[in-house]
């Protein structure tokens, strides 16, 4: 068989779902001019799209964009580290997450964050099982057993579950956070909703019931922006937009506040139209979730691109030469900067470049090179404490 496919005569021939790269094409034959990921790929000879294979061999999926705006502090936030948006939890987020929950209580649920630390926090103030790469091999193959027999109803999980996970019976899914514009992640995460189980069919076909992928955006924001990047490569697919106000009120959702922040039953209206009275210890716990909620974003928004150093141009020239750098480049930046990242008594009349001055400081290991993850706010439960201990604890063993 071998060959035959490598005489002058065959053909190797690849199936992959997401063979679209942010850096290098999509490998489609219909679009002029377009290059493969890989040039030894060549040119993609045939093309499939969800909406062509649905429902025959995948399910149909509805996919619907929750627009959230940005409120309280978390505007200012994005203002000063516009990437945050695409990452950060927000009041808005929160808000949505808490009524989708409510109204699929009784659905497969898969919850898709960016960063460990949001999975945890998620996963201690719901009660959901959370799954990221500190989760041992042999655990995480228990809660993904459990969770394909519906023992567990709900998991809340990283880039760990983007891609193989194999969950037939999965119904719903709500992204909250993604890498940026990743094409290729938004395929794969809707691809955990495409497989059939015998639930999920006799569902469909007996009343029409559709597996949904959420997908929560900031509205005005860079992340609305790259929504709309990834949205368009699902081709076929149309997306349906619900505003953060409908999504969190009846019929959409069946509860008529938020529990979280203060909004729910301490703050309803009665029967007779009358404002009930609140709890003062409700209403501080409230508060204290949500600046709870911010700290944590603060925290992720610090270990973005610019987000330890101060805005202005000496950031713009900096930037601009660790990218010279990357490329093989001198590492050049003003004194002023190397001043500030220089150790305590070195002289800061020192010249306006500073070059290496030898292979070890040319190639920094790793470590050196990325800033640590951010710590879990001490204001969490005691589980989350220890799980990010823990995790801490195990990485630096590794």
């Amino acid at each position: 068989l071998l060959r035959a496919l490598l005489s002058d005569h065959g053909r190797l021939v690849g199936l992959t779902a997401t063979l679209v790269r942010e850096g290098g094409g999509t490998g489609d034959a219909s679009v002029e001019d377009e290059q493969a990921p890989w040039p030894l790929l060549g040119r993609c000879v045939h093309r499939e799209t969800f909406a062509r294979l649905a429902p025959e061999y995948l399910a149909p999926v509805r996919c619907v964009e929750v627009r959230v705006p940005t409120m309280g502090p978390w505007t200012d936030l994005f203002q000063e580290y516009p990437l945050a948006a695409a990452i950060c939890l927000s009041k808005g987020k929160w808000l949505a997450l808490e009524h989708l929950l409510a109204k699929h209580d009784e659905d497969s649920l898969l919850i898709m964050v960016e960063r460990c630390e949001q999975a945890r926090l998620i996963a201690t103030t719901f009660g959901i099982v959370p799954v990221d790469g500190s989760v041992p091999p042999a655990q995480l193959k228990g809660y993904l057993d459990r969770f394909r027999r519906r023992k567990l109803h709900a998991l809340v999980a990283t880039h760990v579950l983007d891609d193989s996970a194999d969950f037939p019976e999965l119904s719903v899914v709500i992204q909250i956070g993604g890498h940026f514009a990743s094409r290729r992640q938004e395929q794969q995460r809707l691809g955990r909703l495409l497989r059939w189980g015998p639930t999920k069919r006799q569902r469909w076909e007996s009343c029409g019931a559709r597996p949904t992928f959420y997908v929560l955006v900031h509205e005005g924001t860079v992340e609305e922006r790259m929504s709309q990047h990834r949205t368009r490569s699902v081709i076929g697919v149309e997306y349906e937009c619900l505003s953060l106000e409908k999504a969190t009120t009846p019929p959409e959702s069946p509860l008529f506040g938020s529990d979280l922040f203060g909004l729910g039953s301490a703050g309803a209206s009665g029967a007779s139209g009358i404002r009930l009275g609140t709890n003062d210890h409700l209403l501080a716990e409230a508060h204290r979730r949500e600046e709870q909620c911010f700290e944590l974003s603060k925290s992720v928004a610090r270990t973005l691109p610019g987000g330890g150093l101060p805005a202005g141009d000496d950031t713009t020239d900096l930037l601009s030469s660790v990218r010279r750098w990357l490329k093989g480049g001198s590492l050049e930046v003003k004194a002023e900067l190397a001043s500030k990242e220089d150790v305590q008594g070195s002289d800061s009349s020192s010249a306006s470049s500073m070059e290496p001055e030898n292979s070890a400081e040319m190639n920094p290991s790793p470590t050196k090179r990325f800033r640590p993850a951010p710590e879990v706010p001490a204001g969490l439960p005691h589980v989350a404490r220890t799980i990010s201990s823990s995790s801490a604890s195990s990485s630096s063993s590794s």
